[in-house]
């Protein structure tokens, strides 16, 4: 199913090699009397890839308790750094918890997106350390193919891109 804004394929369940990612939360239209108290993000992992209609999760934990989010719409998560946040998506591979391959983060460009200010590093890492050391970024994502690495602000939309890998500063 294609958007017709033509921005792409939101994030959605079948991105196998992510698992979750700390310091991001996914947030959708949806209430958040949709919450759940769960103990683990594990836990709500589980939740999330029994329920059938379930595409992407957020667990949180802060001084209020846990709690889970399960995301069942359609719609591109909109991304936010969140450092009491860990979030990710129906389906599972344990083996990165800091960025998520096939993913790639649209909207809010650090300087809009000015081409003049592009980077580019050799892999995601270093994408990723650059962020880390840019005092307002908070989200990052990494063409493999072009090399170029994009720093973002808060509220980008999640979306499946086979060339892209995405992530938060906090790792």
């Amino acid at each position: 199913m294609a958007l017709a804004n033509g921005l792409g394929m939101p994030l959605v369940a079948n991105l196998e090699t992510f698992c979750y990612a700390k310091g991001i939360s996914m947030f959708s239209n949806q209430s958040p009397t949709d919450m759940i108290v769960t103990e683990t993000a594990q836990a709500c992992w589980e939740l999330c890839a029994v329920y059938e209609e379930c595409k992407n999760w957020t667990f949180r934990s802060d001084d209020s308790g846990n709690k889970c989010l399960l995301i069942t719409n359609d719609a591109a998560p909109v991304i936010s750094e969140d450092s009491a946040a860990i979030s990710g998506t129906h389906m599972c591979n344990l083996d990165s918890d800091c960025m998520m391959e096939s993913v790639e983060f649209k909207g809010s460009d650090q300087d809009g997106g000015n081409v003049k200010f592009r980077k580019f590093t050799a892999e995601a890492a270093g994408c990723q350390w650059m962020c880390d050391m840019i005092e307002d970024c908070m989200l990052f994502d990494w063409n493999a193919e072009t090399m170029e690495c994009r720093l973002k602000n808060s509220g980008a939309r999640a979306y499946v891109s086979e060339t892209n890998t995405a992530g938060s500063h906090i790792c």
